[in-house]
């Protein structure tokens, strides 16, 4: 089952701020958030998503060191 979270928990998992969260989707760096109303103003990510890119933030780190 795909769990869906919203942006108070996408921020405490990513330590990032909302405009960069916005910026990084918008150049294709941070997964695409899903409409959860058909307005689309609520909104929210996969949460596997937002995992598989905190592991390939870890491993780009990794090769950079």
């Amino acid at each position: 089952m795909a769990v869906i979270i919203r942006l108070p928990e996408v921020r405490a998992m990513v330590g990032l701020s909302i405009p960069t969260i916005y910026r990084q989707m918008k150049q294709g760096t941070f997964p695409k958030s899903v409409k959860l109303t058909p307005n689309g103003r609520a909104v929210g990510w996969y949460r596997s998503e937002v995992e598989d890119w905190q592991a390939s933030r870890r491993q780009t780190d990794k090769g950079a060191a």
